[in-house]
């Protein structure tokens, strides 16, 4: 048998050694195997008989010889996503800083970041980021703080100054968040202690109007005037029709109750001493001696050497009593017609419908 198998094997390759090295032996012992042509070692079995002087008349085509066969390997299929707990992280770049956030917390407020999400891949990576151009790192971090706020839990909310929701604002109006500006101005309410003025200048500038009848009346109502600070942020226009309306404010009726006039009164008061302490530069390194000015005059008061004069705005009438602060000047008012002629008293000088008695 071993001697009719090696006729066989020489009769496959000759003795060109390089043909065996070409044919796979665990195939070819594959082959004989299932169509019975290898003679089996064991001599009860039936095919002891056999011999490799069946194979086929071309030993030296294996253009039948089956490969082995290899497992086919399965795409693995997609796992499904979760509907509310999957996010669609962001990368973006405000003022040469860089943010990572689920990109759903801005798209579902403002179609600006909805149309990103749908429409573009920028922001995967860290190397090709959303560029927010134009927008300040603080006003975005506190816009965050209001979308995704960063606690536990167990934390209380965060509370945020005015400043701080002023940020919120500002962003609100540049991306059309109408939604978190209802809340910005609803959490701006209940903030304590607000100026007025600060409540002005929101709601001109992000279109609250709501704001404005009642600030301005606060400011009318309160015992605190105007600072410079105050004007300028309000502008001039604005403060001087502050002024003007606080002007017409007056006693009146038998309780003195305040009530608002339609123009603003004018009094009798000498407010000199009072103008020297506010402006310094009107004050007169002389002693000016006090006139009363003629009805035409029309010029501002000014000082001359040894004089000065002194606007008189009303005169009371013959019933009324006046009670004057003490004033620099010399001179006390006296608001009877019927004191002596200037004739008669060398020290009385006699205005236009006041009399000044020399003290």
């Amino acid at each position: 048998m071993h001697s009719e198998n090696s006729k066989v094997i020489e009769s496959l390759f000759g003795n060109d050694p390089s043909k065996a090295k070409n044919i796979d032996p665990v195939a070819l012992l594959g082959v004989l195997l299932n169509s019975g042509r290898l003679a089996s070692p064991h001599p009860e079995s039936p095919a002891s008989d056999s011999s490799f002087t069946h194979l086929s008349p071309d030993p030296t085509d294996l253009s039948q010889v089956e490969s082995p066969a290899v497992p086919v390997m399965e795409a693995p299929t997609a796992k499904p996503k979760d509907d509310e707990f999957y996010y669609d992280c962001r990368t973006f770049l405000v003022e040469n800083h860089l943010f990572r956030l689920p990109i759903h917390h801005l798209a579902a407020q403002s179609s600006y970041f909805q149309n990103l999400a749908d429409t573009t891949k920028d922001g995967l990576t860290e190397d090709n980021p959303i560029d927010l151009d134009g927008t300040s790192r603080e006003d975005f971090r506190q816009l965050l703080r209001v979308l995704c706020p960063p606690r536990t839990f167990q934390a209380e909310p965060e509370t945020l100054s005015l400043s701080q929701w002023e940020s919120v604002l500002k962003l609100t109006k540049k991306w059309e968040l109408d939604k978190v500006k209802t809340h910005a101005i609803s959490a701006i309410e209940k903030l304590p202690n607000v100026d007025p003025v600060d409540k002005i200048i929101l709601a001109r500038t992000y279109d609250v109007r709501p704001w404005l009848a009642p600030s301005f009346n606060e400011i009318l109502q309160r015992s605190k005037s105007l600072t410079e600070s105050d004007v300028e942020r309000l502008g001039i226009p604005t403060a001087v029709h502050l002024m003007g309306l606080r002007d017409r404010l007056r006693p009146s009726g038998p309780e003195r109750k305040w009530s608002l006039g339609s123009e603003r009164l004018a009094t009798v008061i000498d407010f000199k001493s009072l103008i020297w302490d506010t402006f310094p530069d009107s004050k007169c390194e002389e002693k000016c001696e006090a006139r009363s000015v003629p009805e035409s005059a029309t010029a501002q008061p000014k000082c001359e050497e040894k004089s000065e004069y002194h606007t008189v705005l009303a005169a009371p009438s013959a019933s009324s009593t006046v009670e004057l602060p003490q004033l620099a000047s010399p001179w006390r008012f006296s608001p009877h017609p019927a004191s002596p002629s200037p004739a008669s008293n060398p020290k009385i000088k006699k205005g236009k419908g006041v009399t000044y008695e020399n003290a």
